[in-house]
């Protein structure tokens, strides 16, 4: 196919270059010959490719972002988890001596509605009798 192009003085690829150098400002147009090549691998270099393509799709599938989760979800879990720092505050404040204290929460990350809302739990009164204080 290539041989009988290059004999056909690869038309239409004369009547481009003519109006690709016509262009205002083109001062080069150069063309180049490239050759493709079939390249054959053994049984060995055939697994080792496509064990490398396997990992390379688990490593993107893994680092996939994660769809948004429900924001009815989100909020049920960061009040929960801002409970239980106020439990956990409340508990080493009734063992005595605690002045000041510092505490992290994860569920928020890095929203400041739903730190807000986390905090706003951690100052709840809590109920003794409440499974979710044990």
């Amino acid at each position: 196919a290539f041989g009988e192009w290059e004999k056909a003085g690869f038309a239409p690829e004369a009547e481009f270059l003519a109006k690709v150098k016509g262009i205002k400002g083109v001062e080069t147009v150069e063309t180049q010959t490239y050759t493709l090549e079939e390249v054959k691998l053994n049984k060995k270099d055939i697994k080792k490719a496509m064990e490398k393509k396997e990992a390379e799709q688990a490593k993107a599938a893994a680092d996939a972002p994660k769809p948004p989760e429900d924001p009815a979800k989100k909020l049920k879990k960061v009040i929960k988890e801002g409970g239980k720092r106020g439990v956990e505050i409340e508990g080493a404040a009734d063992m005595g001596g605690l002045q000041f204290f510092c505490t992290s929460v994860d569920e928020p990350e890095g929203n400041m509605d739903l730190l807000v809302k986390s905090v706003a739990a951690m100052n709840e009164k809590s109920d003794p009798t409440e499974e979710e204080r044990k």
